[in-house]
């Protein structure tokens, strides 16, 4: 049967061999398979962990037969329904007098489908949440989301006891919940180049295309911001780190998704779109706010922000974590090294890394050849001196910085100078009132454009007190806290 599988386990759990099916019950490769009972629980609904770690536990250690159903996750980001029988083989045990294992694997999702639709088949509660879920599709284009519609499920099965419960978000509650903002870049120059039915189209096809992996991973979209899009990730009791795993997972396969839209969009001849994300996680006040004319069901609060700024300071096609939500899944996802960065509104500096795959589940964060830092329009005067070999000639020259990152900048230049020269400059940070010298740079590109002479250029040697202040003066333009341009 397609749908059973079948593995024998070591007297530790860990996997000794499997059936040819258990791959395509977990719609992976047989070398993919997980053999350690660790990594297989991290696959496990955090909810079933503890029921599937006792029945487990309680088998070794009373030698008898056990069984178990739990929820699992599929490479294909689903859920399905397992059944998990354990019984003890008969021959020689070990050391410790324990045994291996056979266990039966079915899956059982069909049958839990029907059983929940079984029991919502009440024809009051049926049809009532059916017409609330197309009223509230008509009215803002969206399907109730996963974790709307369940709590719209226990308000109908309570009124049919003629008790109605407490309902939730009408007061605002302190809760724990990971937050994830994802941005479109590169849409600005599409949506001013392109008519307006194309870039709805083309909003709508990533957009729905994130809300449905949103769902997938049970986040709730709590708002679209421009091109942007704000996710909620709640928290379980029973699994109070889990929102976290499931919004970092979430936001690798956003970019997975958005590698094969930037495909699909090359072949229509559409310029090129990536997103940038950024995720935190903290507790924040939930409940709704507004007025009798308008109100809607949101989250506030410095971890909103912080979420917020994150996603400002990430590069396209990366995701940058908070600190806070790396703690909740360091064994999950796989991470780079920690930086610390500025945010507006903090004192004290944020530390975020930058999340590149969750290995259990061979999910990997595509590469991208991007530059090397974020990037700020600004208008800075600029004195550069033209390097001879390597003397540095008198003669003092201006121009004018348009566009600052950490390693470089790209300036306009009064007269046209070769790729590859080397220059000398120092110019002023006025919102740190700091002047930044001895920095030598290297020209890279050029370009003309619109008459004036574009030349792109690379840091080659800038002292650590020069180069912190211009990465701090990067991280306050991006968040909005100072302007330097015209």
């Amino acid at each position: 049967m397609a749908n059973l599988a079948h593995v024998v386990t070591r007297p530790d759990g860990s996997f000794e061999s499997w059936s040819e099916t258990l791959p395509g019950l977990l719609g992976i490769k047989d070398e993919e398979v997980v053999t350690s009972t660790r990594r297989w629980l991290d696959l496990i609904h955090p909810a079933d962990r503890e029921a599937f770690r006792a029945t487990a536990l309680g088998a070794r250690t009373q030698g008898a037969r056990a069984d178990v159903e739990y929820r699992i996750l599929r490479a294909d980001g689903k859920w399905i329904y397992l059944r998990q029988v354990i019984e003890p083989i008969p021959g020689p045990v070990d050391e410790q007098g324990q045994t291996r294992w056979f266990n039966t694997i079915q899956d059982i999702t069909a049958a839990k489908t029907a059983e929940r639709c079984g029991r919502m088949s009440r024809p009051l509660q049926r049809d009532a949440l059916r017409m609330i879920q197309d009223i509230i599709g008509d009215a803002t284009g969206t399907p109730l989301p996963p974790e709307a519609r369940q709590r719209l499920e226990a308000v109908l099965a309570a009124l049919s006891t003629g008790e109605l419960p407490h309902t939730v978000g009408s007061e605002f509650s302190a809760r724990e919940v990971t937050i994830l903002f994802a941005d479109l870049r590169g849409f600005s120059a599409i949506a001013a180049a392109y008519p307006a039915p194309a870039v709805i189209s083309l909003l709508n096809r990533c957009f729905g295309t994130m809300v449905d992996i949103t769902a997938r991973h049970f986040g709730t979209v709590d708002k679209f911001i421009g091109d942007a899009i704000m996710v909620i990730f709640g928290g379980d009791p029973a699994a109070p780190r889990d929102h976290a795993r499931r919004a970092v997972l979430c936001a690798v396969e956003m970019q997975i998704a958005m590698n094969e839209l930037r495909e699909r969009h090359r072949e229509e001849g559409v310029p090129d779109l990536y997103m940038g994300i950024g995720i935190n996680t903290g507790k924040v006040m939930a409940g709704l706010i507004g007025s009798e004319a308008y109100r809607a069901y949101t989250l506030i609060g410095e971890e909103v922000n912080i979420a917020s700024r994150i996603e400002a300071l990430s590069l396209r096609g990366q995701v940058l974590m908070s600190e806070s939500t790396y703690m909740h899944c360091r064994d999950f996802v796989e991470a780079g090294e920690p930086t610390e960065v500025h945010v507006k509104g903090k004192a004290d500096r944020v530390r975020v890394r930058e999340a590149l795959g969750v290995p259990a589940l061979g999910k990997v964060m595509p590469r991208q050849d991007v530059r090397k830092s974020p990037r700020v329009a600004v208008r800075l005067d600029i004195d550069y001196w033209v390097l001879e070999g390597k003397v540095v000639t008198a003669a003092r020259l201006r121009a004018v910085i348009r566009d600052l990152g950490y390693n470089g900048a790209l300036v306009e230049l009064e007269r046209s100078l070769p790729v590859y020269s080397e220059l000398k400059l120092a110019f002023d940070l006025p919102a740190l009132g700091y002047r930044a010298e001895e920095i030598y740079a290297r020209i890279v590109s050029t370009r003309e454009q619109e008459g004036r002479m574009l030349a792109g250029i690379e840091f080659t040697s800038i002292a650590a007190d020069a180069s912190a202040k211009v990465r701090l003066s990067v991280q306050m333009l991006l968040q909005g806290e100072y302007h330097e341009t015209e």
